[in-house]
């Protein structure tokens, strides 16, 4: 691991934080294209470390080839996709996780029910509902 450890945390911290910032603020994320977060981060190069410009750089060169897979799987887009998983998480703590089942009853008609935690109990406001515990 000698001369890697450079790249085994990339980005730094402070990188992180920022690219998270800007992401969120702009309301882009992994399922984003490819082109708008570039565009995004690209009027902020000058705020980012020389790694991370680095990586990044290498992330335009592969877009400019139409290496799409490669693009993707880039350490760059690595920690987008990484940003994108640490909020989504956030979002499923904070607003809670919902399921919509259905199944036939016994005379052959649908019957619908709406499955959550008691997070999105809580964030649904919903006054009236049966618990299953």
């Amino acid at each position: 691991m000698i001369g890697y450890s450079k790249r085994i945390a990339f980005p730094c911290y402070k990188d992180e934080v920022f690219l998270r910032d800007i992401l969120v603020n702009n309301e882009l994320d992994s399922h984003s294209t490819f082109e708008s977060v570039n565009k995004l981060v690209h009027q902020y190069l000058s705020y980012f470390g020389e790694i991370f410009n680095q990586e990044f750089i290498e992330f335009r060169t592969l877009l400019s080839k139409a290496a799409m897979r490669q693009a993707y799987d880039s350490p760059f887009w690595g920690a987008v996709r990484d940003i994108t998983v640490h909020t989504e998480r956030e979002q499923l703590k904070e607003n809670g996780k919902y399921c919509i089942h259905m199944e036939l009853n016994d005379s052959g008609h649908p019957e619908i029910y709406l499955l959550m935690d008691d997070a999105a109990v809580t964030a649904s406001e919903i006054k009236h509902y049966y618990s299953l515990s």
